[in-house]
């Protein structure tokens, strides 16, 4: 009943299906990737969240950040590429209040010497 228009990324939920959290995001046009909500991204792991910068992001609130570490592969195998228990670039992937990863860094760098 209705039309899309514009399809757009409003929000970030947490990957735990029991947890019901959420957070309202500036609009940002889909697909779309980590690069694209960079500012909104960093704001939400200084309030506790933690992210996987993986082609589908994963997130998980400030309730449940250590599940990003956990085995996410057990019941899918063919998917222990994204998995950060067992992959090492899954792992690298990671972003929480401890650990920024080298892709975000560098990201960083590359658009703040560009806006310079």
């Amino acid at each position: 009943m209705g039309r899309v228009l514009e399809k757009q990324v409003i929000a970030i939920s947490c990957d735990l299906r029991s947890c019901n959290a959420h957070v309202a995001l500036n609009p940002v046009p889909a697909p779309s990737t980590w690069h694209d909500e960079l500012p909104q991204l960093k704001t939400l792991v200084g309030q506790g969240w933690s992210l996987i910068l993986l082609a589908r992001l994963r997130a998980y609130c400030p309730a449940h950040p250590e599940r990003a570490w956990d085995c996410s592969c057990r019941t899918h195998p063919e998917r222990a590429h994204l998995c950060t228990a067992h992959s090492r670039d899954a792992a690298a992937m990671v972003w929480d209040s401890l650990i920024i990863p080298n892709e975000v860094e560098s990201f960083q760098a590359l658009t703040e010497r560009a806006n310079a």
